[in-house]
């Protein structure tokens, strides 16, 4: 072989090695980190043996020490291939591991690359001398560690992989190599807190006794020493708190750990209940918490809410054993929430069970409650007024029947329960109102009857029993309406009767005059029984005797309490109401006196028994000074409510006067004879009240005087007209007709001005009643002021036909004014229940009603007239026009004289009555002028003569104004009478005024309305003086008695048994709500609503549900009030 030759297989062979050499190192590598590793295992598994128990630091530590010498033997085990290999390098490295070589491959290497010579020989023999040395080179000797370890793995598999298991996670919950000796029951383990632990665990070994090594969460470890009992381990935890890991140990054996995990028992936080009412309750969504008690009506949808602290499979409701609703469960990674709904179907209280169960089975009581069901009692009906249950009635007499309702929510309806003669029929009356703050809620009300009304309805009786009815709105679907009904009234009907007026303030003074007598004479007797025993008193012991007198003077003290107590409560509403608190101290005095003569037998010392006894005896005393000024204050207001007791009679007596009017409506045309001598005579004694009192003289001079310049302008102007008519007269024959038409048609103007004004007044008046005739009245002045505007243009008979126009709308709305033709009032009968009969304000608005269209029907007359006369006009019959404007006229002057011969004189004057017969005087000549139309001399004459008349009426008039001012300005400076009851001098004038009206009417609608007015004035003077004797301003309402809140309605929030407690006090008045009235406590929302309940018809059909002494306020405010909220 050449040197060519060999040294090409020298290099072969080399990097042959070099290519193994590559191996070898990777085989090396692997073995230095496999022998690291596996020595490593080797050694910490054997520590782990010999020296278990081996706390679980140690092993971290070996862990820690076993990882970074296995990193190291990577590092080091391949770093030689990360470095370049020479072949020159790979021989040397060959040479060095193999000295046998000697160095012969690198020197063939080394001298092939040499420029001097070498012989080819020697390179031939080196290399093929190298090339067999290379071929020597073996790496399978480090193997035999990994070898030596499987070994161990096939001996002892089950210690060596538990020990492998160890080494390599020393956070492994597993036992040491003596873990199998070991059979522990139940192993890991789920409890809920609270729940009783037991452990089981057998052990093969020489060894005792064991310990149990727990481990909590916070890091505390127990160990508990366990003795083996019949072959077995055991250890007990009862109640288990909190989880723990555990193992055993027995010598130097380790069982593997378990967990015992320890739920919380389930429960709930933060419970809610969600109250939905019955929609009848009125009643608002309420969330309340729920503790021990949940109380709701029946009907009521409860929604149960609650967190819960653990995660749970279910959730139920248990009604009284029973279950009854099944909860919504929302899971969370706090615990979750639950829902329970369900519906309070039955009345009654039960036991109510919230039951949670946990996933591990467990159920657990987890919330217990009373929930008590309130079944919506019938409405509870005390009659207040009148306290007698039994009573003689004249028949032209109103009862008022003041009642209150005790109701759970709200009142439905209200009614008059009539029996006679073992028939019933119900009266239907408006809702009362609710006293602010009550509860439960209460309501108060008056039904007013006509007796009158009654004895229509059931002729021929004599003898009948009234109650009050009230319902409930319970609907159908939960047992109906309830229905509650007062006392029985029985009234007997007699002509000779005393009136109620009087029997009721008899009642209220000398009723309460006796009740303090009886209490005085009780009071008296126990203190002069207590005094008695004085000398008694001085002994250690206390003799029978004695303990006698106490017992009597105690049962003295507690009658005269119980009585005062009583009569407290009724002065409240009777004209001695400023007294009732007097009266109650009297009874406070009494308690006291009471209670400290029982104290004082339960005295040791006879010192300390005295001085109880005079206490005893002075409070005693005390009160009985109280009561009798008490009665000696009754005593000198005697006059005072006799006179007050006249006034309500009177006031009585116009009530039913306004009723037989307005029932006269449907019957006669003209006003009966024996109707308006009647009220000619309620006219006389309403004159003798003003009389009597100089501030209501004062006030009915002022306004008499008033309407006396009134009426003195209107006489001058009626006094030119006929002055034009005159020359009319005179100039007919003298002027040309064109002449003659022009001036006709400039007074006809005048006249058409004058209706077309007339005609917006009514449409003002027919709105503010809220009149149906005001749909039609628009229609009417706008063919009113056309025809003046066309007449005035000269436009005769455009001019008629738009008066034409104007007559028709005015009578379309007369029609509509007909009360017996216009919509039914609220409380109208149906179904066979009648409404109430003769309430005044519903008589009020009929009778207003039909003034009404009796003054829209005069006004079409006047109209139609006035429009024949534009139609002769417009034909060229100057003289038949002028005939037509001196009828108009003359009819004008007609409707003066009648004005003022009604004009009501509280005060004589010479000077009205000349006014009066002047005016007459002038009516008369003014239609004598009119029928001589055709002669017009003596038509000028006759006119001349009525001018004059009422020229000399006007100045009557002004004079006898001037007369009355001076009355008013001396009654005004005179001393009221002390003995008299303040009435409200401006009410009481306005009653004459009215009632002197309504006795001269000649209009059946006209005197209807005056009587009612009359009534309603004479009914607020009464009440003005009712206020005063009660200690109230006579001129304004004082608190009411039942302010505020919708007519039967609740306020809101509010229901049986939710909150019990509270004093009632009135709610501050909502901005937008008449200052008056929201001293009723009447809210924004009430007034919205009362406004529109009674928008058909102002102060009618509402009027009972009012307090009786606030009727005139809230129905006056209603009036004025109602155009502006609506935005007419």
């Amino acid at each position: 072989m050449n040197t060519n030759l060999a040294s090409q297989e020298i290099e072969s062979s080399l990097r042959a090695v070099r290519g193994r050499i590559r191996r070898v190192q990777a085989i090396r590598a692997g073995l230095i980190v496999a022998t690291v590793l596996l020595g490593g295992l080797a050694i910490m598994m054997a520590l782990d043996h010999f020296l278990s128990p081996l706390p679980k630091s140690v092993r971290w530590v070996m862990f820690g020490v076993w990882i970074l010498g296995v990193l190291a033997a990577i590092r080091f085990g391949f770093a030689p291939m990360r470095r370049k290999i020479g072949l020159v390098q790979v021989a040397r490295w060959l040479e060095v591991r193999h000295p046998e070589i000697e160095e012969r491959l690198s020197t063939v290497l080394e001298l092939q690359q040499s420029e001097s010579g070498v012989s080819e020989s020697l390179l031939a023999a080196l290399a093929k001398a190298a090339n067999a040395d290379a071929g020597k080179v073996d790496a399978k000797l480090e193997g035999g560690l990994a070898l030596a370890l499987l070994a161990a793995f096939v001996v002892w598999p089950s210690e060596t992989t538990r020990l492998l298991v160890r080494a390599v996670a020393p956070f492994s919950d597993l036992g040491n190599a003596g873990a199998g000796r070991f059979a522990i029951h139940p192993g890991n383990l789920e409890l809920i807190d609270g729940d009783k632990l037991e452990l089981t665990a057998t052990y093969d070994g020489p060894e005792s006794a064991a310990e149990l090594w727990m481990d909590f969460q916070d890091g505390k470890k127990v160990p508990q020493v366990l003795s083996k009992e019949d072959g077995a381990f055991r250890y007990v935890l009862d109640p288990v708190k909190r989880g723990f890991r555990y193992q055993l140990r027995a010598g130097r054996n380790e069982s593997d750990a378990f967990n015992v995990t320890v739920w919380p028992m389930p429960s709930l936080a933060k419970t809610r209940a969600t109250l939905e009412f019955p929609d009848y309750t009125g009643l608002t969504e309420q969330e309340v918490a729920l503790n021990d008690t949940l109380q709701a009506v029946v009907g009521t949808k409860v929604s149960l809410t609650a967190q819960t602290n653990t995660a749970i499979e279910s959730a139920w409701l248990e009604i009284g054993g029973t279950r009854t609703a099944e909860g919504q469960i929302e899971s969370s990674s706090k615990g979750g929430r639950i829902t329970i709904p369900w519906t309070l179907t039955k009345a009654g209280s039960e036991e109510a069970v919230v039951k949670l169960k946990h996933r591990l089975g467990r159920e657990v009581e987890a919330l217990r409650f009373k929930i008590e069901t309130l079944a919506d009692e019938a409405p509870s009906v005390v009659l207040l007024s009148p306290t007698k249950r039994d009573m003689k009635i004249r028949p032209d007499e109103r009862l008022s029947m003041r009642y209150e309702v005790t109701e759970d929510f709200s009142v439905a309806k209200v009614s008059v329960e009539v029996e006679v003669k073992d028939k019933t029929t119900l009266l239907d009356q408006a809702l009362p109102l609710r006293i602010a703050n009550s509860k439960p809620p209460r309501f108060k009300g008056a039904a007013d009857l006509a007796i009158g009304d009654l004895l229509t309805r059931f002729p021929g009786v004599h003898e009948m029993r009234l109650r009050i009815r009230a319902e409930d709105g319970r609907p159908a679907e939960f047992g109906g309406a309830g229905v509650g009904a007062s006392d029985w009234l029985k009234i007997r009907i007699d002509r000779s009767a005393e009136s109620l007026a009087r029997q009721q303030l008899r009642e209220e003074h000398d009723g309460a005059r006796d009740e303090l007598q009886k209490a005085i004479q009780n009071a008296q007797e126990a203190r002069d029984r207590m005094a008695w025993t004085r000398e008694e008193d001085k002994k250690e012991e206390v003799g029978e005797q004695a303990k006698k007198h106490f017992e009597e003077a105690g049962e003295k003290l507690a009658k005269a309490k119980e009585s005062l107590d009583e009569l407290s409560k009724r002065m409240e509403e009777s004209v001695h109401a400023s007294k009732a608190d007097e009266v109650k101290k009297a009874s406070e005095l009494l308690q006291k006196s009471r209670e400290n003569l029982e104290n004082s037998t339960a005295q040791d010392k006879p010192e300390q028994r005295q001085d109880k006894l005079d206490q005893a005896r002075n409070e005693a005393e005390e009160a009985v000074k109280e009561l009798e000024a008490v009665r000696e204050a009754l005593d000198r207001q005697r006059e005072k409510v006799e006179d007050l007791a006249r006034v309500e009679e009177l006031a009585q007596q116009q009530r039913e006067l306004a009723r037989q009017a307005e029932a006269n409506l449907k019957k006669d045309d003209a006003v009966p004879p024996e109707w308006k001598q009647k009220q000619e005579q309620a006219k006389e004694e309403l004159r003798q009240q003003v009389q009597q009192r100089p501030d209501a003289r004062a006030e009915a001079a002022k306004a008499q005087a008033e309407q006396a310049r009134e009426l003195a302008k209107e006489a001058r102007e009626l006094s030119k007209d006929q002055a034009e008519l005159k020359e009319k007269a005179q100039q007919a024959a003298a002027q040309s007709p064109e002449d003659q038409k022009a001036a006709l048609q400039k007074a006809i103007a005048a006249q058409q001005e004058k209706i077309a004004a007339d005609a917006e007044a009514e449409l003002a008046a027919a709105r503010e009643e809220e009149n149906p005739a005001a749909d039609s009245l628009p229609k009417a002045t706008n063919a009113a002021a056309k025809a003046r505007d066309e007449i005035q243009k000269g436009d005769a008979e455009k001019a008629a036909d738009s008066a034409k126009e104007a007559a028709l709308a005015m009578k379309e709305a007369s029609s509509k004014a007909d009360p017996s033709e216009g919509k039914p009032s609220e409380g109208k009968a149906s179904e066979g229940k009648a409404s109430e009969p003769g309430s005044e304000n519903q008589g009020e608005g009929k009778a207003e009603q039909a003034a009404r269209k009796e003054s829209l029907e005069q006004l079409a007359e006047r109209q139609e007239q006035l429009g024949e006369a534009m139609e002769s006009l417009a034909k060229g019959d100057n003289a038949k026009a002028l005939q037509q404007l001196q009828e108009s006229r003359a009819e004008e002057a007609k409707e003066f004289a009648e004005a003022v011969a009604a004009a009501p004189q509280a005060e004589n004057s010479g000077a009205m009555q000349e006014s009066q017969n002047a005016a007459k005087q002038g009516s008369e000549q003014a239609q004598a002028a009119a029928k001589q139309s055709a002669q017009p001399q003596q038509a000028a004459g006759q006119h001349e003569q009525a001018a004059q008349s009422l020229q000399k009426s006007a100045e009557s008039l002004e004079q006898a104004a001037q007369q009355l001012d001076q009355a008013a300005q001396q009654a005004a400076g005179q001393q009221a009478n002390p003995q008299q009851a303040q009435v409200s001098p401006e009410d009481l004038a306005k009653a004459f005024q009215k009632a002197s009206e309504a006795s001269k009417s000649q209009q059946p609608a006209a005197a209807a309305a005056e009587a009612a007015q009359a009534a309603d004035a004479l009914t607020s003077a009464a009440q003005s003086g009712r206020r005063s004797l009660q200690g109230k301003s006579p001129g304004k309402p004082g608190k009411p008695d039942q302010p505020g809140g919708v007519p039967g309605q609740p306020d809101q929030p509010g229901q049986p048994g939710m909150d019990p407690s509270g004093d009632q006090h009135l709610a501050q008045p909502d901005p937008g709500v008449p200052p008056e009235l929201a001293k009723l406590g009447i809210s924004a929302q009430d007034w919205e609503k009362i406004q529109k309940s009674l928008k058909s018809d102002v102060g009618a059909g509402g009027g009972e549900a009012i307090p009786e002494e606030y009727r005139t306020l809230v129905k006056g405010y209603f009036e004025s009030m109602s155009k502006k909220s609506t935005g007419n």
